[in-house]
């Protein structure tokens, strides 16, 4: 948009500290400054990486997934290329998944998920993509959500392409994005969920984040295998002093 455009151009770079929140470009600073404060709310926070969406994902899957010898694993719900990175990114960690494919021409099935969650008890946490990028399928995610609660895992979700335009709350009303919907409404539970500054938000690209459960993010310290993507100290760092531990993505 113009707005983004015009702020890009006027950045001002204080030393390596980001703004409270997500980013400081245009459109992108506006949404995060609401979903941060509707987000400590709810006792998650907001911790941004430099990097694309898929950055975030990753960070988010290394800290969150159980680990090999664990005795959990991941379930990866895909109907499309975005859920199929996701399983690759395990791969390529060594984190223990299961990948439960089904036709990219329609949502995912909250029924097939509960029975698939009921016939492995091992399938500790869930991942899903809540609106596919590469088709546009919007995928139910309260209902979803609902399956995992009722099952007793923890979800994992990748909101890449809905974050900030489809609102992460129950039919009641009550939304974590900035300019969601407004009202009372109970939060979809989540552990951890990945966004980036560009599609819904309108920035421009190069900027992750993962909102997470404080607790949840505070019990996994240690579980990263990457020091880059490492979320918890991502955002200890940013809680502690306020710069980042790298180079900030400062058109992000």
């Amino acid at each position: 948009t113009a707005k983004v455009r015009a702020q890009l151009l006027a950045v001002a770079l204080e030393g390596c500290a980001p703004t409270r929140g997500v980013a400081d470009s245009g459109a992108v600073d506006d949404a995060a400054a609401a979903a941060d404060g509707a987000a400590a709310a709810h006792g998650l926070t907001c911790v941004p990486l430099q990097g694309s969406g898929t950055f975030a994902v990753e960070a988010m899957l290394a800290q969150f997934a159980p680990r090999a010898g664990s005795g959990g694993a991941l379930l990866v719900l895909s109907n499309g290329a975005y859920g199929r990175r996701m399983a690759a990114i395990c791969a390529a960690h060594g984190l223990p998944h299961e990948l439960l494919e089904s036709a990219e021409d329609a949502p995912l099935d909250a029924a097939a998920l509960g029975a698939a969650l009921r016939a492995a008890p091992h399938l500790t946490h869930v991942a899903l993509v809540h609106c596919e990028t590469t088709t546009g399928v919007l995928n139910p995610l309260p209902e979803l959500t609902a399956a995992v609660a009722a099952a007793g895992r923890r979800l994992l979700v990748d909101a890449m392409s809905s974050f900030g335009l489809v609102p992460l709350h129950n039919a009641a009303g009550g939304s974590v994005e900035g300019g969601g919907a407004e009202g009372g409404g109970a939060l979809l539970p989540f552990d951890a969920l990945a966004a980036s500054s560009n599609k819904a938000l309108q920035g421009s690209p190069g900027l992750g984040f993962v909102i997470a459960r404080e607790a949840a993010l505070a019990a996994t310290a240690g579980n990263a295998d990457t020091l880059a993507l490492d979320l918890h100290a991502q955002w200890r760092g940013l809680e502690r002093d306020g710069q980042w531990r790298f180079t900030p993505p400062t058109h992000g």
